[in-house]
């Protein structure tokens, strides 16, 4: 007597409650029973795509045919087998050389050429179908997209709303928890990893790539501005973004001045650890006049350098320092009057809801007027909600922006002596320019035309007392 196994398969979860399943089963058994077969196993493969072979019960199926001796598989048609005229003829050849043959309730019988060419063209045109439904529903997703509205699942920080014409997000109460991840990201205080563990996200490298934070989504490489609000302003996310970019870059802070400094000779100094009898020691080293100079040595020279630099100039950093307090009161003050401004119409509509309804008991106005008046007061009033809960930063952020703009400032020479090495770089490229000259004396000098003292460009008015240190030939434009 001739053996079989069945093999039956719906594509999604919803079509594993209805009938589907059980009526394949019953069809693949009549078809056994009238060919007088035996049948050996039922393979059911629920809520899987055949587009591709990756299938749990698809591969224990040729894992049994090789494991025991079966004469067909037998499914319902070659769509429910497969999708894809690769992985049936792929399969179909590996079954074969175990001795198992493919059959179909419907399809063409026999294993003759006929037959076979049939088959292919019943897989080929599976193939055909799936490629246009996938591009159907591309097309139609695409266009909800592109039209605003979101078509997955919401990401943390919204939630997903129907009501309208369109799916689209709203801020959920973890929004401000997402905005303040952004911003400590965008301001350096922490990295990705960090931030996302503490909204509770695992895979911070993937979600902080995301625009919808910003209010768009990306398509086709083209961000689409959505439907929604953007939890963090759009220069945030940018910020955030360039961070990321040059994150690898940044945790290689063993040697800070790696890549600032140009030997005498011209070259680029690189940086390396040496082992010695009992620790490893850093040096910076030229590749080609051989010059070397001791990594800890050389750093403290420059802090040493740098900090004269503040010293000679601290009449204007006090001046921009200034300024810079100045300026962040004014956002402080704007932006507690934007929200308090909000906090009042919102108050009012609600004081305006009461007089409606009073007006509708008492018989001043009918149900629809009533009705139509209370949802636009309700629409207007949630405006201005999630104003307040999106609008401007608060006192409280803009006192941490101004004490993280200022920190430098208020106390240069004493900062460099416990700044640590991420600082450190980024102080090199704000005040000394890209690249730093250094002698084999280990003096530094800069006749870089891209000296840019990053001082100048914090202030309103551009100070031009900054007295240039010794060894600098700065060159200022503009």
């Amino acid at each position: 007597m001739k053996t079989a196994v069945t093999y039956l398969r719906v594509s999604s979860v919803e079509q594993v409650g209805n009938t589907s399943l059980d009526d394949q089963d019953s069809c693949t058994r009549t078809f056994i029973s009238m060919h007088g077969w035996k049948l050996l196993r039922v393979f059911r493969e629920e809520g899987k795509s055949a587009k591709d072979g990756e299938r749990p019960e698809f591969k224990a199926l040729q894992r049994f045919c090789r494991d025991n001796h079966v004469d067909y598989v037998v499914a319902l048609d070659t769509s429910r087998f497969s999708r894809n005229l690769d992985v049936f003829t792929t399969v179909r050849k590996s079954l074969e050389s175990c001795g198992t043959r493919l059959a179909f309730v419907f399809g063409v019988a026999g294993d003759n050429a006929e037959a076979r060419f049939a088959t292919n063209v019943a897989a080929a045109a599976a193939e055909y179908d799936n490629a246009q439904r996938a591009t159907k529903s591309k097309r139609g997703t695409d266009a909800v997209r592109r039209a605003g509205g979101w078509t997955t699942r919401p990401p943390k920080g919204y939630i997903l709303s129907r009501a309208g014409r369109l799916p689209t997000l709203i801020p959920s109460p973890d929004a401000e928890a997402v905005r303040r991840a952004f911003a400590a990201v965008a301001m350096g205080k922490k990295n990705v990893r960090e931030a996302g563990r503490d909204i509770g996200i695992s895979k911070g490298e993937e979600f902080f790539v995301r625009p919808v934070f910003a209010g768009y989504q990306e398509i086709d490489g083209e961000l689409v501005r959505g439907s929604w609000p953007g939890i963090v302003p759009l220069a945030t996310w940018y910020r955030v973004q360039e961070r990321m970019k040059h994150r690898q870059h940044n945790k290689r802070t063993d040697f800070f001045l790696r890549g600032h400094l140009v030997c005498e000779c011209g070259r680029m100094l690189t940086a390396s650890y040496s082992q010695g009898r009992h620790a490893r020691y850093g040096y910076y080293h030229c590749m080609g006049c051989k010059a070397r100079h001791p990594a800890r040595k050389l750093e403290d020279a420059y802090r040493e350098w740098v900090a004269s630099i503040a010293a000679e100039n601290s009449g204007p950093v006090a001046e921009i320092k200034k300024q810079i307090v100045s300026k962040l009161k004014d956002l402080v003050a704007e932006a507690e009057e934007s929200k308090a401004r909000a906090a009042a119409e919102s108050a009012r509509i609600s004081r305006r809801i009461s007089a409606l309804v009073d007006l509708h008991l008492d018989g001043a106005i009918t149900r629809d007027e009533y009705d139509a008046k209370r949802a636009a007061l309700l629409a207007q009033r949630a405006d201005l909600q999630q104003e307040i809960l999106l609008g401007p930063l608060s006192g409280g952020e803009y006192l941490e922006l101004l004490d993280d703009a200022t920190r430098v400032l208020a106390d240069f020479p004493q900062f460099l002596g416990v700044a640590g090495h991420a600082d450190m770089m980024n102080v090199a490229k704000m005040i000394c320019g890209s690249k730093v000259s250094v002698s084999r004396a280990g003096e530094f000098s800069n006749r870089e035309n891209d000296c840019l003292y990053w001082l100048l460009s914090h202030s309103d008015t551009p100070v031009r007392s900054l007295a240039p240190p010794t060894g600098f030939e700065p060159v200022l434009t503009g």
